[in-house]
Formats: C-alpha cells, sequence, structure tokens
C-alpha cells in the first residue's frame, strides 16, 4: 500500500489514499500539561489525553489540514527528565516535517455552522484559540505563534476547508519519517536476511568442517 499511494502535493491531493508532506503551520499554538511543551498536537502518554489546534501542512503549492486523531503516531517524543528514558508524550511542533500516509476525504465539518461559544471546537475536534490560551502557563508568551515566518493572522487560514486528512478505513499514519524511506530500509533489511543466512550458514559449516574439531578433520584423521 506504502509503493501504491500517490506521492502528492498540498494542492495537487485528491479525494483518497495518499503520501502528502510538509512543514506543520497553524494559526495558533497550545502547551502540553505538565511538560510545558508549545505544539499544535499532543498525546500524552498512559492516558494523559491529546489536544490539537488547527494543524496543517504547509509545502510549496499550498496547505493541507490535518486532524491527527486516531492515527499511527512516529513522531519525536519527550523525555521526563535528561537521567530518564521514559517518554511522556508525543508532539507536532511548529515547524517540523511531517509526513502523512492515510486518506484525504471530504471536511463534513466545513458544511457546519460555527458553535455558539468561543470555546467550542472547531470542526473535527480542533481547539479554538480561546481555548487554546487556556492551556498556556501564567506568564507564558508563545514564542513561535503560528509559523517561523512571525504571527499569523486568524483570517489567513482556512478553517474550514473543503477537505481533510484525518482518520478513516484506511491506514493513517503521522510520521517524521517518510513511509517510503521505512519501506525502502525494510526491502534492504530484508534482502540481507533472505541472503546474509545462507551466506552464514555456509561460513558456520566451513568453519566447523575444516578449522574445528569438525566430521571432516576426524575422517582424514
Amino acid at each position: 500500500m506504502i509503493a501504491n499511494a500517490p506521492r502528492s502535493s498540498a494542492r495537487g491531493a485528491a479525494l483518497g489514499f495518499v503520501e502528502v508532506s510538509g512543514k506543520s503551520v497553524g494559526p495558533y499554538t497550545i502547551v502540553a500539561p505538565g511538560v510545558n511543551v508549545e505544539c499544535l498536537y499532543y498525546r500524552m502518554c498512559g492516558g494523559g489525553g491529546e489536544m490539537c489546534a488547527p494543524l496543517f501542512l504547509e509545502d510549496e503549492t499550498g496547505r493541507l489540514m490535518l486532524h491527527p486523531a486516531g492515527s499511527e503516531l512516529r513522531v519525536d517524543g519527550y523525555f521526563a527528565d535528561e537521567h530518564s528514558e521514559e517518554t511522556v508524550g508525543f508532539f507536532i511542533k511548529p515547524g517540523d516535517t511531517v509526513f502523512v500516509f492515510g486518506t484525504l476525504q471530504e471536511n463534513r465539518s466545513a458544511r457546519t455552522a460555527a458553535g455558539a461559544s468561543e470555546l467550542s471546537p472547531i470542526g473535527p475536534g480542533f481547539v479554538s484559540k480561546d481555548a487554546a490560551e487556556l492551556t498556556w502557563p501564567e506568564g507564558f508568551a508563545p514564542v513561535r505563534y503560528a509559523v517561523e515566518s512571525g504571527p499569523q493572522a486568524l483570517g489567513e487560514f482556512d478553517l474550514r476547508p473543503q477537505s481533510i486528512l484525518m482518520k478513516g478505513k484506511d491506514p493513517f499514519v503521522v510520521s517524521h519519517q517518510s513511509q517510503r524511506a521505512v519501506l525502502s530500509k525494510l526491502s534492504w533489511q530484508s534482502l540481507l536476511c533472505i541472503w546474509g543466512g545462507p551466506a552464514a550458514t555456509l561460513a558456520g559449516l566451513w568453519e566447523l568442517l575444516f578449522n574445528g574439531p569438525g566430521l571432516l578433520r576426524y575422517l582424514m584423521n
């Protein structure tokens, strides 16, 4: 499926199974609880929950909205401290390179009316700007507000696009590494195992028969 999925640009992606990559951008950020990591999306370990601000993949052709809930997440984690290897959560931060392998589908929430409350979720579950600000610790000032080029007006992001990358019936992977690169690596590992196994077996037999106390040396003596 990875090999057959078309690699698409943000603007050229058609509805269906695709692989798309780009920089993660959004109109505002959230802060993960307990670790104070500024991000566009987080998923905490141990049932700590997840939250997502409006998240887009941006390349040279445009932007695609991404809702990563329910995905197989293969992105960088955050370690509890410098002396621990225990991951406490996974994050997508502004400016990260993100690869998405999944289904681009119609954004049904684009047809729904905006919620009455300023804290109401946007679309399939993005937090609103007012709700996002509630995650900021006291005195917190976002250092990477929106995108790297500087603060962006909320109106510059289409929060109700006609299509969106989100969980569907097909596999859904959000990663910091291209799935095609993973596939290529696995292919080489498979070839190494297929041809390396017999070679190692022959080398072992040679060692046993000629260099060790093997059957051949016993018969020759």
